[in-house]
């Protein structure tokens, strides 16, 4: 799956709010220095703060992410919850048959 920046940059800003691990959104598309500069650019726009080590949203930050949200249209618990990119599979037209 191809990473587009806002994309990205909604992941990295829902993990920062939620705490959670960078790891998930570590693929073979996205690396950890990759992540490390998208937050550093997130930190000088102001949207993270690093706050005694720790990364915190800035009001700047959830209006971010809920501006994103609303671009790409998630509603209810994907507003909070990005799904893993290994696990997303294509849609399947309804006529299209699987035989295994």
């Amino acid at each position: 799956m191809e990473y587009s920046d806002k994309n990205l940059i909604v992941r990295i800003l829902q993990l920062v709010k939620n705490n959670g691990n960078i790891q998930n959104i570590i693929s073979e598309n996205v690396s950890f220095s990759m992540v490390y500069a998208y937050i550093r650019q997130l930190k000088r726009n102001g949207l993270i703060t690093d706050i005694y080590g720790e990364l915190e949203l800035t009001p700047l930050g959830l209006k971010k992410i809920e501006e994103l949200n609303e671009e790409f249209g998630r509603k209810h618990s994907e507003k909070w919850i990005s799904p893993q990119s290994e696990y997303l599979i294509e849609k399947w037209d309804k006529f299209r048959v699987y035989l295994p």
